[in-house]
């Protein structure tokens, strides 16, 4: 961990996905692209992301604040795109182990009810085509029984013919 006194504002390019903590004062960042502004009492942490642009400063003039960042283990989340696990990343800052831990859980069950929900929306797709197919095909079949044998060209009627 590095540790990084200011009394200024500082702009911080992050080399890698990490942790910013506040060590002692609060920190105010506001991340490029990002329309919240976060503020970190002493203790707190943030995820910040590979690239993230911050600006770091004091929430209070008169109190300096002192911060520190530590490299973090990101796991890559399959088919999420890396905004996504920004997002991902900033909703595990500052919550205890516990309700991260629900969450997670939570985020699992909804995720599997979504695939289930989708499985499902697959076959429905695949039935009504199906379904459309056979209809249409009824459909062909019903049209020729109703008009009957199709007639051959230039077959003479029989009957009398008066002169």
């Amino acid at each position: 961990m590095e540790q990084v006194l200011m009394r200024g504002v500082q702009r911080w390019v992050a080399p890698r996905a990490a942790w910013i903590e506040a060590r002692d004062g609060a920190l105010w960042v506001t991340r490029s692209g990002d329309l919240t502004d976060h503020v970190i009492q002493r203790g707190e942490r943030l995820a910040v992301a590979r690239g993230d642009d911050l600006v770091l400063q004091s929430w209070r003039r008169d109190q300096p604040a002192v911060w520190d960042w530590q490299t973090r283990k990101v796991r890559a989340a399959a088919g999420l795109s890396g905004a996504r696990q920004r997002e991902i990343g900033r909703l595990r800052t500052g919550l205890p182990a516990r309700a991260r831990r629900f969450a997670a859980a939570l985020l699992r069950a909804v995720a599997s009810g979504l695939d289930a929900l989708a499985a499902r929306a697959r076959r429905a797709a695949a039935n009504a085509n199906a379904n459309a197919n056979a209809n249409a095909n009824a459909s062909r079949a019903s049209r020729f029984d109703k008009l009957g044998a199709p007639e051959t060209p230039g077959a003479a009627q029989v009957g009398t013919m008066r002169a």
